[in-house]
């Protein structure tokens, strides 16, 4: 009896030690241990049908491509259920699912999360009037690394909208993809968030002509946060990485780079009734058009810089570092001009272009800062009714 007692008494000691090591017990947190199922079938078109038919509400299910596929649209949607888990990753070699027509090859639904996992290829439509994944309200979609969205080229959008869902990319590409005259070549936040923590956004473009106003990133309400990765040599005609036309625009670290605007803001263009909050991350070797090499403040847009890097900026006019007709606060940072704040070896302070900073305003009231603008020297200036304080030097 004693030693049937000390056996009761050891194993629950035992399970306590392993629950407390955290053995096969799931948090719900990422990387806990998850219950995922591998959906059966010969060919992405029986597992799609597999899953409609079988998936639960709080499942986790995985789609293994082992071959090159192509689908037409594929909608993400279960009828009563909701909170279900959808990873596709290829299997023994990089895989591409390819869309045969028009549509979105993944249209998210409320209550779904996509992931695309590694040796994954989403390949779009020639000729799409629709961006390859659709993310409603209510829906997330999340890129790691080893995945890739591109070859969409479409005549509104690009590559990914976001309608009020979530966009996380932690690693992968987006590349290679074609928007319209108003949404974004790569991304379009039309409302809800995206937020990038890592991966590419590169050799993506819009519209350059024609009045297009897209950039390769484009806000029209919701929220952009920049934690890490890179957007770079992309072409738009107004933003060459990001365009801010509503919404906000927040980078926390990452890397702007080589991106070109037909027009204004050769990196970031902000808008109507956008804001550009920077607090870290780096701007540099972008091109404009016209105004802002870097960063390109409109009339009714707003620049807040907290800290960050904004240098060896190009612009065919003004503000070759930023350029700012609407409101702009700088408290940390740097900005500098191209080469050493001058654009060439017989240029000088008196230029005018504002190698650094120019402000401009149609109350007549213009500042510049042609030389570096470090971390000490503080800048403000407001478009709307030319106020203006700080250290500029003209």
């Amino acid at each position: 009896m004693i030693i049937a007692r000390r056996t009761i008494f050891l194993f629950i000691l035992l399970l306590f030690v392993f629950a407390s090591c955290g053995f096969g017990v799931s948090d719900g947190g990422e990387g806990a241990p998850v219950d995922d199922i591998i959906v059966p079938g010969n060919g992405l078109a029986e597992k799609l049908t597999w899953l409609r038919a079988n998936a639960q509400s709080g499942g986790g299910y995985i789609i293994e491509i082992s071959r090159d596929e192509r689908v037409y649209q594929t909608l993400l949607y279960f009828l009563n259920r909701i909170n279900i888990t959808i990873t596709i990753k290829g299997v023994g070699a990089n895989r591409t699912i390819e869309l045969l027509y028009w549509g979105n090859l993944f249209y998210v639904f409320p209550g779904v999360t996509l992931i695309l996992e590694e040796n994954i290829t989403l390949k779009g439509y020639g000729e799409n009037i629709y961006p390859l994944i659709y993310i409603a309200p209510g829906g997330l979609f999340r890129m790691n690394s080893g995945s890739t969205i591109t070859g969409n080229i479409s005549r509104v959008t690009g590559a990914v909208y976001v309608d009020g869902g979530t966009f996380i990319m932690n690693g992968g590409a987006i590349r290679g993809n074609n928007g319209g005259s108003i949404c974004g070549s790569a991304v379009t936040v039309a409302g809800g968030s995206f937020i990038m923590n890592g991966g590419t956004i590169s050799g993506n473009s819009g519209a350059v002509s024609g009045g297009g106003v897209g950039g390769t990133v484009t806000m029209l309400g919701g929220s952009f946060v920049m934690n890490g990765g890179t957007i770079g040599d992309n072409t738009a005609r107004g933003g060459g990485a990001v365009m801010v036309n509503r919404g906000t625009f927040a980078m926390n670290g990452g890397t702007i780079r080589g991106n070109t605007a037909a027009v204004n803001g050769g990196a970031v263009l902000i808008g109507v009734d956008g804001a550009f909050t920077m607090n870290g991350g780096t701007i540099s070797g972008n091109t404009a058009g016209e105004y802002g090499g870097g960063v390109s403040v409109g009339v009714n847009g707003n620049f807040f810089m907290n800290g960050g890097t904004i240098s060896n900026n190009t612009a065919a006019a003004y503000g070759w570092g930023v350029f700012v007709s609407g409101t702009f606060t700088k408290n940390g940072g740097t900005i500098s001009g191209y080469a050493g704040d001058a654009p060439n070896a017989g240029a000088s302070a008196s230029s005018e272009l504002g190698l650094a900073v120019y402000a401009y305003s149609n109350s007549g009231v213009r500042k510049r800062r042609e030389t570096t603008a470090g971390p000490e020297a503080d800048l403000s200036y407001s478009g709307r009714n030319g106020e203006w304080s700080g250290e500029w030097e003209y």
